[in-house]
């Protein structure tokens, strides 16, 4: 091996897929595993769906075909707001889409009734983070829209925190979007399926049992690959994934002051480091995914190996 590469540990990656679902599942919660930090890489997806997630979650349309292409079972999600120029091939390929802008809900219908599909959406509300989805007081006209659309489903509403602006899942925002699928319902009658109102940021909301009920639906791929939750610093975690399959190493974003003195450090590259035949090489172990950061030259490089 000539070039720096990653190594997954299939294994691993179902063990946490499972563990997560456990958790979620205890609670009411179904997971979709989230593959885009893996290119899509269709055996990644197939130990997330024998970890007991329901379905595959991806944030590019070039993943989705390739997980499409290979076999891979389960409804397959497009994590992104769908482009105006593909929705024909959104409908072809994705089950599911998130959405929030009415013109292309409407592309999306001539395009599903087209090709004689029918797409199902999460119309996505923007609850603080600034990252996607439309204004609370817009939603009801929003949802008006897309129930007269033919070859369109609303599934549920989401929300989609802790990505841009740092406002993570809380019970009070799980609350609001709770009380924004009521209010859905009350005005039009249709029962909203899907609540997804969380990423792997939820899970400690989850585990130290403060997510409201109605709450069903997550999208996780970070914690599932890491065997833990980053959006917090160090400390007592509500969740915690069990060992062994927890990070070698903490994180190098955690600067000195910040990590826990039991905690060993990011190595450096004048850290006595690992060989292979890719050469010098200094591993950061997380719990399903090794990374093998070339020293060469002074520069961290990685590449994807399947």
């Amino acid at each position: 091996m000539t070039t720096p590469y990653l190594s997954i540990d299939l294994d691993k990656i179902e063990h946490n897929a499972r563990t997560i679902t456990g958790l979620c599942g205890a609670h009411g919660i179904a997971v979709t595993g989230v593959t885009k930090a893996t290119c899509g890489d269709p055996q990644v997806a197939a130990a997330m769906l024998r970890g007991g997630v329901i379905g595959i979650a991806d944030s590019r349309l070039d993943n989705i075909r390739r997980l499409r292409d290979a076999g891979i079972a389960g409804p397959l999600m497009l994590l992104r707001l769908a482009p105006l120029s593909a929705v024909d091939a959104v409908v072809q390929a994705c089950d599911i889409g998130l959405n929030a802008e009415p013109a292309v809900l409407q592309a999306l219908s001539e395009a599903a009734v087209r090709h004689a599909r029918v797409h199902e959406v999460i119309l996505m509300v923007e609850l603080g983070d600034l990252r996607e989805g439309v204004p609370p007081d817009e939603l009801l006209a929003l949802v008006g829209h897309a129930l007269r659309l033919p070859g369109i489903r609303i599934l549920g509403l989401g929300a989609n925190l802790a990505c841009l602006s740092g406002v993570v899942p809380s019970a009070r925002n799980m609350q609001q979007l709770v009380g924004l699928v009521e209010a859905v319902e009350q005005r039009h009658g249709a029962e909203l399926r899907w609540i997804s109102g969380i990423n792997s940021s939820g899970l400690d909301l989850i585990a130290a049992g403060r997510m409201p009920k109605r709450v069903s639906h997550a999208r996780i791929g970070e914690a599932i690959l890491l065997g833990r939750e980053t959006t917090a610093g160090p400390g007592p975690r509500p969740f915690r994934m069990p060992s062994p399959y927890t990070p070698r190493f903490w994180s190098s974003g955690a600067s000195r002051r910040d990590r826990p003195a039991n905690r060993p450090r990011m190595p450096s590259a004048s850290t006595p480091t690992s060989t292979t035949t890719a050469g010098s090489c200094a591993p950061w172990s997380t719990s399903g995914v090794r990374m093998w950061l070339s020293t060469v030259s002074g520069r961290w490089t990685a590449a994807c190996r399947s």
